[in-house]
């Protein structure tokens, strides 16, 4: 678990601002709106497996937030 107080999750939460993991979703919501993402199947199961692993990621947060 990580923990806001000692300061352990400091160098993950700045891994995750300096990914382009917003860019790269904000890309795909926008292709995904003007129908320019094609959706194979292939397509879907990734889509999927990201909103997974972002709510993951989220409970993570809030957890070492103490907000869960």
């Amino acid at each position: 678990m990580l923990c806001v107080k000692c300061g352990s999750c400091q160098p993950r939460l700045g891994e995750l601002e300096q990914s382009q993991i917003v860019p790269n979703l904000a890309s795909l919501a926008k292709a995904a709106q003007d129908g320019s993402l094609p959706i194979t199947p292939e397509t879907e199961s990734k889509l999927v497996k990201a909103v997974k692993d972002i709510s993951s990621i989220r409970n993570m947060l809030f957890q070492a937030l103490g907000l869960s």
